[in-house]
């Protein structure tokens, strides 16, 4: 009879795979959240682009009278400035909150500063956390509010006045 040999070999410790699927889901999410927002941007680009000629022509931080502006903005939605709000707005403004789902969309400078002052008188706050810049006649804010944050972009007439305003974030939990 022949003697067979077996190797032995040492036993290793499982492989944990909960901690890499975590990962990968957590980077899956990313890169779909990241997707979401171009293609979000390029969904108002192109919605505009479809209606006007005049092409962006300036990149960069905002200027100090659009600041200002939007600076007001914030007081008077914090303050319930109704005043101030309707005159920030244009009177065929459009307000689209698409951190809604459905999206929230009124319209008018009237009916805007209402709805704002309706959020202030239900304990509603803005506060600015970044630089506004500017692209063109489009300007993007950061901005947190009291029940999550995001971005707002804004499309500004030639007196200054906002003409259209798109809201894009999350609520919190």
């Amino acid at each position: 009879m022949t003697d067979l040999q077996h190797e032995i070999v040492p036993e290793t410790a499982p492989v944990e795979h909960h901690r890499s699927t975590q990962n990968r889901w957590l980077a899956g999410g990313l890169v779909l959240a990241l997707l979401a927002v171009v293609g979000l941007g390029v969904w108002v680009y192109s919605d505009h682009h479809q209606t006007t000629a005049t092409p962006p022509t300036a990149t960069g931080v905002a200027p100090p009278a659009i600041t200002a502006v939007l600076a007001s903005r914030v007081a008077a939605v914090n303050s319930g400035d109704k005043q101030t709000l309707t005159k920030i707005y244009g009177p065929t403004a459009i307000v689209e909150e698409r951190d809604q789902n459905p999206a929230v969309i009124y319209s008018g400078n009237e009916r805007i500063a209402t709805i704002l002052n309706g959020y202030h008188m239900m304990g509603f706050s803005l506060h600015e956390t970044g630089v506004a810049v500017e692209q063109g006649q489009f300007v993007a804010e950061p901005l947190e509010w009291s029940s999550g944050g995001g971005i707002a972009v804004y499309e500004f007439n030639d007196q200054g006045a906002i003409i259209h305003q798109w809201v894009i974030g999350e609520s919190l939990p």
